[in-house]
């Protein structure tokens, strides 16, 4: 059985080689974006990834199945209290932290 994360990341490969995380649900009000998703470096936020606003995309892949995040809310806007960003991280999208 798979260890248990509260923690679950839509995210998109960009043509660099790197991943992109777009959004977010965890049961916990502090994220750690992880250093790398299926073995490629998380290089990445997307636009709006951590917004109040509705400009979420949603042409992603969740990590996790939907079983485990089935009931697991998304984190942003004030609902995000901190965040731990990989060392990798080279780009933050527009207005990913809005409101």
């Amino acid at each position: 059985m798979a260890d248990f994360t509260s923690t679950f990341f839509l995210y998109r490969e960009k043509t660099d080689g790197g991943i992109e995380i777009l959004r977010c649900r965890s049961l916990d009000d502090t994220v750690e974006i992880p250093g790398q998703i299926e073995g490629r470096p998380v290089t990445g936020l997307g636009p709006y990834a951590f917004s109040a606003g509705e400009k979420h995309p949603n042409d992603g892949v969740w990590t996790g199945d939907e079983e485990e995040r089935d009931g697991v809310p998304e984190v942003f806007g004030e609902g995000l209290k901190r965040i731990h960003l990989p060392s990798g991280l080279r780009r933050v999208g527009a207005y990913a932290f809005y409101n």
